[in-house]
């Protein structure tokens, strides 16, 4: 991997770069339902452990062979993170290009998408992604600055009683996820080895601080225009979604390059094509079902919703288990995949069963089970070590 030479400018690009691969589509629109659901509040349990969690990845490896040890080490795991991520993009671009409403449809996004593309599949080699990532950072604040000089943001929400609405339950669950799920993404480790140890600490925490913290603070104050019956042909959701589609297009690429580049990785590139495809054959077929009428949850906010557990129970309770197992064998997977399917009731309903009153309580016990797995992970296999000495 080649380097820039070490200045303020390279630390510079790299937190652009880190800031635009984290962008995904719960950055551009989880905020506006952690927002709807609990008022500002509910931003701030998903901002605040998402950027620190981010940022103090770079911390926890202090050189390049650490990095490339845990990548060896997790390589399933990555790669597993990276398929769903990818896939999970395309999901948001195909939502998007059949309309933020269902009666709404933005097909010109679909050749804006095919354009961003092909233009980031020249730039994916240090240091020309560098570039490229700020480019997209500065389209996208561009985009804010419209919005905000034409009054489109909105800074001011409600504040629902923290102890009362349910949020008090679901700050675990997020701080969890974004406390783990940074040291699987495969960009986060691309940047750390492309880079010496204090620079990078430097990047990540200029990166997630500034840069990335911009980014979902756009979309907390964009809400209004992302989720309730504002038409398509209102410029302030095209400009949004222009943001969205440019910031899906390089999240996906950098993740794709990260799996086929990264040396402890290489994977086939039909995985990606076939993620993609999958995604954004979800995201036009969710448009066709009402969802979960009862809960007034639409079927596009399902799937997502169901996605997004991936990175609330999937991917942590992974990593809890295997650092609590000090190793990732096979144990570790099984053991991971049962107490995934265990908890992943209790997180349907309370990510999903919206009518009900306190419906986020169901999480506590999805934590208690994977937490009781992370506890009974060291202790397996030792008898039958045991049996095999004698």
């Amino acid at each position: 991997m080649s380097r820039l030479p070490p200045s303020p400018w390279r630390i510079a690009g790299w937190a652009l770069f880190l800031a635009c691969s984290w962008t995904w589509c719960i950055g551009m629109f989880m905020p506006a339902l952690m927002a709807r659901d609990f008022g500002w509040p509910g931003f701030l349990v998903f901002a605040v452990p998402n950027v620190l969690g981010a940022a103090a990845m770079a911390w926890f490896y202090g050189s390049a062979e650490a990095s490339r040890r845990f990548v060896e080490e997790h390589k399933p795991a990555v790669i597993g993170f990276s398929l769903v991520t990818i896939l999970y993009q395309a999901f948001f671009l195909g939502w998007l290009c059949t309309g933020w409403n269902p009666a709404d449809s933005l097909p010109w996004l679909v050749p804006l998408a095919v354009v961003a593309w092909t233009a980031l599949a020249f730039v994916q080699r240090t240091p020309r992604v560098l570039v490229a990532a700020g480019v997209v950072w500065a389209i996208s604040m561009g985009a804010g600055v419209y919005l905000a000089n034409t009054g489109r943001l909105e800074w001011q929400s409600r504040a629902e009683p923290f102890f009362e609405s349910g949020l008090i339950w679901m700050a675990p669950v997020s701080t969890l996820g974004f406390l783990l799920c940074p040291h699987l993404d495969p960009t986060f480790h691309r940047a750390r080895r492309g880079m010496g140890r204090n620079e990078s600490r430097a990047a990540f925490a200029l990166g997630f601080g500034v840069f990335f913290a911009a980014m979902i603070a756009l979309t907390y104050a964009a809400r209004e225009h992302l989720l309730w019956g504002e038409s398509a042909t209102d410029l302030a959701p095209k400009l949004y979604a222009v943001h969205a589609v440019i910031q899906l297009c390089f999240t996906v690429r950098v993740h794709a390059a990260a799996l086929r580049d990264l040396p402890t990785l290489r994977m086939p590139r039909r995985w990606v094509a076939t993620a993609i495809t999958l995604g954004l054959s979800l995201g036009i077929a969710m448009s066709f079902w009402s969802g979960l009428e009862d809960a007034g949850v639409s079927g596009r906010e399902v799937a997502y919703r169901v996605l997004l557990s991936a990175y609330g129970l999937l991917f942590p309770g992974y990593l809890l288990i295997a650092k609590a197992r000090g190793r990732a064998d096979r144990i570790t997977y099984w053991l991971a995949a049962a107490a995934v399917c265990v908890a992943g009731v209790f997180y349907w309903n309370g990510f999903l069963e919206l009518d009900e009153p306190h419906n986020e309580l169901w999480l506590v016990p999805g934590l208690v089970v994977v937490f009781a797995a992370a506890a009974l992970a060291p202790s397996l296999g030792r008898q039958r070590t045991k049996l095999a000495r004698v």
